[in-house]
């Protein structure tokens, strides 16, 4: 539970969800861009 309630501590700075968003961002466009890549 101390877990948890840390990942909620974290999760109530917007900075942290900020970066956490643009890098699952950036993550998931590597992978489409080399799928296509591959397809093409």
């Amino acid at each position: 539970m101390k877990f948890i309630s840390g990942l909620k501590g974290v999760f109530k700075k917007p900075l942290y969800v900020f970066i956490i968003s643009v890098f699952t961002l950036t993550w998931i466009l590597i992978i489409v861009n080399s799928y296509y890549s591959n397809v093409i």
